[in-house]
């Protein structure tokens, strides 16, 4: 049987591959195709082409729709991400292919949030882009609690339970017109999250590979980014590495302001760890671990606010980060947990975006097939999703 040549447009053969972040050796054995054929094909001078199975393959190597290579020219692409990564692997690194996919699926779903506004909820989104770096850090962590209705009261109910406060926070990040996602796959050290700081829907990402109580302080960190209206990528790097361009001084301000959030300083400073402590600048470990499970927070987090507050000093920070770091890290569980396909929906994309397009799909606004595009589902799971997120209020 004679082969079927696909007959593409070589430019968007290069397009999809430099979007989606392969070296044309990598795409090649991907595709299942020599190098020297990819790049014959890629080049419109040539007469090279991928037959169907290959430009099959091809479609599912870059994520992209069969259609798509067949365009004359390619599509707009979302603004890319400032970088605010300041360690030192991170700096002038290009972006793994498996960011770029996430962070494109991220602005996908954003704009798949926007077109269908007029389904969800009226929010006021006046709070993003409304602090600038010259506003007190601690005052705009106090001013995030206020915004999202979190009190002390309210914290202490979850105390100690890291899982409860994270979805307290997303929950109320939601509830004011943010969509927070949580990624999976891609390395801490590349990382821990980013944001769309644009109105409507800012989106928010944080790192499924974080314990529960630093995607926590991920998750108030690139809150700050929105309320700044400055879009980017986060490795939350410490401080030493932050520098005093603009983009160091801004991880510096949201670094700062997120530990005032998640923990106020009233509220530590009262704390009977702290309040019989005196001022030695040496803690015990067991103690910054008491105050971090009450704050469902990091250690470390409450060892920077002790710092910020003068309760402790640069060098006994220093040496316990460095003694945290270079302590084995706890073996984790040898796969991942199962999860039914509506549950991990909800758990990686939010209920507030799952709502908006069941909504949608109920005014007739998409189709079911769209619906299951837009969230990365089956369709025969649409039901289950619809019990857990509109009836059950997930």
């Amino acid at each position: 049987m004679p082969r079927v040549f696909a007959h593409i447009n070589p430019m968007m053969l290069v397009w999809a591959r430099e979007q989606r972040g392969f070296d044309r050796i990598t795409a090649a054995k991907k595709i299942g195709i020599a190098p020297e054929k990819l790049a014959a094909c890629e080049d419109p001078a040539d007469d090279a082409e991928l037959t169907i199975p290959q430009l099959r393959n091809a479609s599912k190597t870059y994520q992209r729709p069969m259609a798509l290579f067949y365009l004359r020219e390619p599509p707009p692409t979302p603004k890319k991400l400032p970088d605010f990564r300041r360690l030192p692997e991170n700096i002038d690194s290009p972006l793994s292919p498996e960011l770029r996919l996430e962070i494109r699926k991220i602005q996908e779903k954003r704009k798949a949030a926007v077109d269908l506004v007029d389904y969800g909820p009226q929010f006021d989104w006046s709070w993003v882009g409304s602090i600038s770096l010259n506003d007190d850090p601690e005052e705009v962590g106090q001013n995030i609690r206020h915004l999202l209705g979190i009190d002390e009261s309210l914290q202490r109910s979850r105390k100690k339970d890291h899982y409860a406060a994270l979805r307290g926070w997303r929950i109320a990040m939601e509830s004011v017109g943010a969509l927070v996602f949580q990624i999976s796959g891609i390395a801490l050290e590349e990382m821990r999250g980013f944001c769309i700081a644009e109105e409507p829907y800012p989106a928010l990402a944080v790192n499924r590979k974080d314990p529960p109580q630093a995607r926590c302080f991920s998750v108030v960190h690139e809150f700050c980014h929105v309320m700044l209206g400055e879009s980017g990528l986060s490795d939350l790097s410490d401080t030493a590495y932050l520098g005093s361009d603009r983009a160091g001084q801004i991880e510096q301000f949201c670094n700062h302001a997120a530990g005032a959030a998640l923990v106020p300083a009233d509220v530590l400073l009262d704390a009977p760890e702290v309040a019989n402590h005196g001022r030695d600048s040496h803690w015990e470990e067991s103690d910054l671990r008491d105050l971090a499970r009450f704050f469902c927070v990091s250690v470390e987090a409450v060892l920077r606010r002790l710092l910020v507050l003068n309760r402790t000093s640069q060098s006994f920070y220093r040496s316990m980060r460095q003694e945290w770091a270079e302590r084995p890290k706890p073996e984790k569980p040898s796969g991942p947990v199962p999860e039914k396909g509506y549950e991990k929906v909800i758990r990686t994309q939010g209920s507030a975006y799952a709502r908006l397009i069941l909504e949608a799909l109920h005014g007739d606004a998409i189709t079911a097939g769209s619906a299951s595009e837009y969230l990365d589902m089956k369709m025969k799971h649409l039901p289950a999703l619809e019990q857990a997120v509109l009836v059950g209020n997930g």
